[in-house]
């Protein structure tokens, strides 16, 4: 799956992710369930591996957004074979 963002889109994603994070993070101290802990820390670092990935610099990205492929790596669209 390829998903292709404007600037403005992966910003707003960035803003999500950082709030959504943060809430992960307090839920994580408050919870007993060691089960439950362990699979919202889980989620938590795949919400990291996306906001690596919309934080980096503009220069790193393309102008006109960016796109996230199944491997995870950012490419420009321009270049969508790289």
């Amino acid at each position: 799956m390829n998903l292709e963002l404007t600037t403005e889109q992966a910003e707003d994603l960035k803003t999500l992710l950082m709030n959504t994070v943060s809430d992960l993070s307090y839920e994580i101290a408050a919870t007993d369930n060691a089960a439950f802990r362990a699979g919202l820390m889980a989620r938590r670092a795949r919400y990291n591996e996306v906001l690596d990935m919309v934080s980096r610099p503009s220069a790193e990205r393309p102008s006109d957004g960016l796109v996230v492929g199944p491997d995870a790596v950012v490419r420009e669209l321009a270049h969508p074979g790289d």
